[in-house]
């Protein structure tokens, strides 16, 4: 779909049309639509309609997919590896993944492990910027030669990548928040596998005997420090997790970053509206002062915090009432040898815990 909108895009001389009808060159965007009598235009819509429909009903499939899954405790494989790569599961700050596809489509598809898609973004972000001349036009604007920018540049190419833009930054952004949800479901999930087989004592046993409860979030660290733990001597019997379950009456977080997210995107509503202005912006740089990569970049910032304060204001409306979400999302309780109980103290501060306490017998 992708290749043949932009096939019937360029052929249409469609960018160009819509360019020449907003800066009220109506009769020259016709004339430019119908040249050489092809009228690839009357292909367009077909295509454009299908893509509508098709997006949608997918999304909802896509959802009715999900809370199957969710209800039936699909298990979900957090790490593979063979010859060729290897990939696992962790948690990574959404903004990472975001910062990076705007300075290039398809790398932050690449912190996703997205690897198809981020090779093929990338490499079409590569032509539409060679056929485009757009890093020769930014020399130009950075340097002040508006004019030389503005004639330089071929319209056709250059309205492709708001939207590429747009769409890589919003995708990179909320794949992150995704994956991370999936990864403390998933690690709670095997921590209550694991470590709640055996019915745990509500009282410490045994004279020598020291109860050590900890607080954590979801990461490997915490994983990593039950693994040292028990290389300590602490059988896993003596091992109790207790995963907290995420409850959705929390405030509205307008940043999502990798220990904390309200499960909803930021970047839904910034995201278009700031690929919207952003085409607006190239298309009147071409008779504005300052050219189309100047207007474009006024347009796309300008476009992302009016999009952003639109959300942030319908989020915190909705979520007025709303209790904060605590961070601590797993209780770890551990009972070992008072001689161990610095040591298994020091592990769990040392993979960043949130707090430590020690309970023993008075």
């Amino acid at each position: 779909m992708f290749l043949w909108e932009l096939f019937v895009n360029v052929h249409a001389h469609f960018n160009v049309a819509i360019m020449l009808a907003l800066t009220g060159r109506f009769n020259e965007s016709i004339q430019e639509l119908s040249a050489g009598g092809t009228y690839w235009i009357l292909l367009y819509g077909t295509v454009f309609c299908y893509a509508l429909l098709a997006s949608y009903r997918l999304a909802v499939e896509t959802n009715q997919l999900f809370t199957l899954a969710m209800d039936e405790d699909i298990p979900i494989e957090i790490f593979k590896i063979n010859a060729l790569q290897f990939n696992f599961f962790n948690k990574r700050s959404p903004w990472v993944a975001a910062i990076w596809s705007l300075l290039m489509p398809g790398l932050g598809g690449m912190c996703n492990r997205k690897l198809t898609s981020s090779v093929f973004a990338l490499g079409w972000w590569i032509a539409i910027v060679y056929f485009s001349h757009m890093l020769p036009a930014t020399v130009y604007t950075l340097t002040g030669r508006f004019h030389q920018a503005t004639t330089i540049l071929n319209v056709e190419w250059i309205l492709f990548l708001p939207s590429m833009y747009g769409f890589a930054f919003y995708n990179a952004y909320v794949s992150m928040v995704a994956q991370n949800e999936v990864f403390a479901q998933q690690q709670s999930k095997f921590l209550k596998a694991i470590y709640q087989r055996s019915c745990f004592p509500f009282q410490v046993e045994g004279q020598s005997q020291v109860r050590i409860v900890a607080t954590f979030e979801h990461s490997l660290m915490l994983e990593q420090a039950i693994v040292r733990i028990r290389r300590r001597g602490v059988s896993r019997d003596r091992i109790y997790a207790i995963p907290l379950a995420n409850t959705n009456e929390c405030d509205f977080a307008p940043l999502d970053f990798i220990h904390r997210s309200d499960e909803s995107s930021l970047l839904d509503i910034p995201a278009i509206v700031a690929a919207l202005f952003c085409v607006l912006g190239r298309i009147y740089g071409f008779v504005l002062q300052g050219g189309p990569v100047l207007w474009g970049l006024i347009g796309f910032s300008g476009g992302l915090i009016l999009g952003v304060s639109i959300k942030v204001t319908v989020a915190k409306r909705m979520a007025s009432k709303r209790k904060e979400r605590s961070k601590t999302e797993v209780v770890l309780m551990i009972d070992c040898e008072e001689a161990l109980a610095s040591q298994v103290e020091q592990i769990l501060w040392h993979h960043h815990a949130f707090g430590v306490t020690k309970i023993g017998l008075d």
